[in-house]
């Protein structure tokens, strides 16, 4: 295992497995789920602390991002899993239609809906969440069509399938 220390928080080191860890006690940090699944760990600089997102903190540690990419995604889709072989950099565009997110977020928001074309014909989808990005449309725009609180979005109706 390698350990580095972490920029701007110099009490303290990550390695490359995920693990943080305070340098002067090397008592490694219990870390806390975010609420959305991924870990995170409080650190300390001047009595304030911070909360840092553990898999940001490998990336920045021990990936190379020459392109300067934004994101950090999870290779196995599995949140916790933060060593450094299973992460990488990525653009917004890329890390949304990475993997298996489409149909997940789909299946928990699975209420099949139609787009009804001006010229008579339909369209089935999935969900609004597929819709809208096959589409290019926003789905509150479409959400607010399907509960009829507006008539149209980009010049299309929607209805559910149930």
């Amino acid at each position: 295992m390698e350990w580095k220390k972490i920029k701007g928080f110099e009490n303290y080191e990550i390695s490359n497995e995920g693990e943080v860890r305070n340098i002067k006690s090397r008592l490694v940090l219990k870390p806390r789920d975010n609420g959305r699944g991924y870990l995170r760990v409080g650190l300390y600089t001047n009595k304030k602390q911070t909360y840092k997102s553990i898999h940001r903190l490998v990336a920045e540690s021990f990936i190379p991002n020459p392109e300067n990419k934004p994101e950090v995604n999870h290779i196995n889709e599995i949140k916790t899993d933060n060593r450094i072989e299973n992460l990488e950099w990525m653009t917004s565009k890329e890390n949304d239609s990475y993997g298996t997110r489409t149909e997940r977020i789909a299946a928990s928001r699975s209420i099949s809906i139609y787009t009804l074309y001006p010229d008579g014909t339909d369209e089935y989808f999935l969900s609004a969440t597929i819709a809208a990005k096959e589409l290019g449309l926003w789905r509150a725009h479409m959400v607010q069509v399907l509960k009829g609180q507006r008539k149209t979005t980009g010049g299309l109706r929607f209805e559910y399938a149930e």
